[in-house]
């Protein structure tokens, strides 16, 4: 069952925004990030984490325009749930209940674009799921599992001999894109 941070973050991702040219650099306190925020396709923002222990720098294109934070994500940000910070990880009063704010906001779109790159690595190899649910890859391309080599056990495709280890469950790189994420985030 999903808590209310979960349902606010799925609620997140499925909507009108989106990251787009996503860069990550090592700042004074921690990794920083340079990106654009979308909205249904247009460029509405420049945001910047210096990493340096500040907070999110969140440039609205058409500052005039907004006061501080545009009608549609001040509207957006109101419709989602609120949660307790014991549902986000945090260990607070039980009964503080938290809304998600522009920084919130921003970051889960942020890690969720940073969690994209990472799978995107992840399937350019050879990737399964084993028996103790853990992530493993291999050195090999995922092109090269239909190919056939020459193993000590005699000559068989890459994929036989994956298939060949029993604490394997499945090869990601055989499955649909969107099934293959859902298990890489449960196991990772």
């Amino acid at each position: 069952m999903k808590n209310q941070y979960e349902i606010a973050k799925e609620t997140i991702l499925k909507s009108d925004y989106e990251i787009k040219g996503l860069k990550t650099f090592m700042g004074m306190e921690g990794y920083g990030v340079n990106a654009s925020l979308y909205y249904k396709g247009k460029k509405i923002a420049f945001i910047i984490d210096d990493g340096n222990g500040g907070c999110l720098n969140i440039d609205y294109l058409d500052a005039k325009k907004y006061s501080y934070v545009p009608s549609h994500i001040t509207e957006f940000l109101k419709t989602l749930p609120s949660f307790t910070n014991k549902e986000q990880g945090f260990e607070f009063r039980e009964d503080e209940i938290d809304r998600i704010d522009e920084e919130d906001f921003c970051n889960i779109l942020i890690n969720h674009k940073l969690d994209q790159r990472e799978f995107k690595k992840c399937l350019n190899k050879v990737s399964v799921l084993t028996d103790d649910d853990k992530i493993s890859t291999y050195k090999a391309k995922a092109s090269d599992l239909d190919k056939k080599y020459n193993f000590k056990e005699g000559i068989m495709t890459f994929r036989d001999y994956v298939l060949r280890d029993k604490s394997i469950q499945l090869i990601l790189n055989d499955m649909p894109k969107d099934d293959a994420y859902d298990v890489y985030m449960q196991h990772r």
